[in-house]
């Protein structure tokens, strides 16, 4: 009989929930929108209805999410998520646990990307890498000497924490300047509806359909590559802003490769003149000369594959 494993990536904007064979095969998808991140039921009515409709098809050995936010991965708690406020010490393996009687393991989603690309993508064979996730929040996992690199409190890699001007926007780890808050999607597109407001005008807004609330990244990197000049701006100081502070990973690591993940990375590509030119400008030049900077080969599906890969090497009693 077949064996499957679920993995669910719970992001700020979206949930993916899929099914994986013992060979990793992808078997079947299902994606909802995240909706209200502060209203418990809202989300967690979302997680529980894909999880159903999964398990009722598939005989599902293990459950592995991978979540936004700080997470204490043996307790299966997330201890606070930025971007999911209702995340606060919540013990959301216990939760799934509870109702579906099947072991659930959690991880940050970063952390679960990282594996999806260790066993499937631009991670195997390789010693040393970062992989990076670009979207609604940005963060990193190191690979170091083959293996996931925690910290103290499995916060090793908050990128997207690093702190890049003094007096900033307010982030939602509640510091100011943090490099969420100038190169994330939802930093981009307040960038652009701030310039709205002001009565100037963008290409992004038309494509949007003249609706400012209907405007995504996809709008604006369609924007720029015409040469709009509100939309360029904004992604010109979000993927400057990243590559100062990738600069300080390459430095700091000095690692084989880096890896780069989420949905955000495809509109980052209208702009990748100026991130290589920061880098230049900011990373030492031994370190970068012989880095590979490459885009995940698992996709936006990585984070809930490495969360059902998690979920299959715990359950047979394996870490990672």
């Amino acid at each position: 009989m077949n064996k499957y494993y679920l993995g669910v990536d719970l992001g700020g904007t979206k949930i993916i929930g899929l099914i994986i064979d013992e060979k990793y095969n992808i078997i079947e998808k299902i994606t909802e929108n995240t909706g209200d991140t502060a209203k418990e039921d809202s989300v967690m009515n979302k997680i529980l209805a894909i999880i159903t409709k999964l398990t009722e098809k598939y005989n599902i050995e293990a459950i592995g999410i991978g979540s936004a936010g700080f997470v204490n991965y043996n307790q299966g708690v997330v201890l606070s998520s930025p971007n999911i406020k209702f995340l606060n010490k919540y013990k959301l393996s216990k939760k799934i646990e509870e109702k579906f009687h099947i072991e659930t393991f959690i991880e940050n989603d970063v952390k679960a990307g990282a594996i999806a690309e260790l066993y499937l993508g631009e991670g195997k064979r390789i010693s040393d890498s970062v992989f990076i996730t670009l979207g609604t929040g940005i963060g990193a996992a190191i690979i170091a000497n083959g293996k996931l690199i925690r910290g103290k409190d499995n916060l090793a890699g908050e990128m997207g924490h690093f702190k890049m001007v003094e007096k900033g926007i307010k982030c939602g780890c509640g510091k100011r300047g943090c490099l969420e808050t100038i190169s994330s999607g939802p930093s981009i597109k307040n960038y652009v509806l701030k310039e709205i407001s002001k009565n100037r005008k963008t290409l992004a807004l038309d494509f949007a359909e003249g609706n400012p609330y209907k405007i995504d990244v996809i709008h604006i990197a369609k924007a720029a590559e015409e040469g709009d000049e509100i939309s360029r701006k904004a992604l010109i100081l979000a993927i400057q802003t990243f590559a100062k502070a990738l600069s300080n990973v390459i430095n700091l690591l000095n690692p084989e490769k880096i890896i780069i993940g989420g949905g955000l990375r495809k509109a980052y590509e209208v702009v990748m003149p100026e991130f290589y030119d920061t880098l230049k400008k900011y990373a030492l030049e031994i370190a970068l000369k012989n880095l590979k900077i490459v885009p995940a080969q698992t996709g936006n599906e990585a984070v809930a594959v490495g969360a059902a890969i998690i979920g299959m090497l715990k359950v047979s009693g394996k870490d990672y």
